[in-house]
């Protein structure tokens, strides 16, 4: 007879192990972004994420939460959240982007001429 308590040890253990494999098979990504707001450059940075995990990017003036996804083999399409602190409000807008891995895009957020958004990808 086996102890119930065993099969939750073996569940966590077989867990465990599922997550280091994933972890150990999804991409990782290479993300080098650039901020503009009314022309001033805001963030000019580069970082390593893994696909489908957030990256927070943020100093006093702005805060970009980035959540890549790949779609194909080269396909990448990156879920933008940008919050920019004002001195007197807050703004906060949305973008998705869907780019090439090694190409470089450039978009205004949410179409709005005062906030351009530059990204390169390469996945390794």
């Amino acid at each position: 007879m086996s102890s119930p308590i065993g099969g939750f040890y073996l569940n966590a253990q077989f867990k465990k192990q599922a997550e280091k494999f994933e972890l150990e098979n999804k991409p990782n990504l290479a993300l080098t972004l650039q901020l503009l707001f009314e022309g001033s450059c805001l963030i000019d940075t580069s970082d390593q994420i893994l696909i489908d995990n957030e990256l927070l990017i943020k100093n006093d003036k702005v805060a970009i939460t980035l959540t890549p996804t790949l779609l194909s083999a080269n396909l990448i399409q990156v879920h933008s959240l940008v919050i920019i602190n004002q001195t007197n409000s807050i703004h906060t807008a949305q973008q998705i982007m869907t780019i090439e891995s090694g190409e470089q895009l450039t978009t205004l957020v949410e179409g709005d001429s005062k906030i351009q958004l530059t990204l390169s990808a390469n996945l390794s």
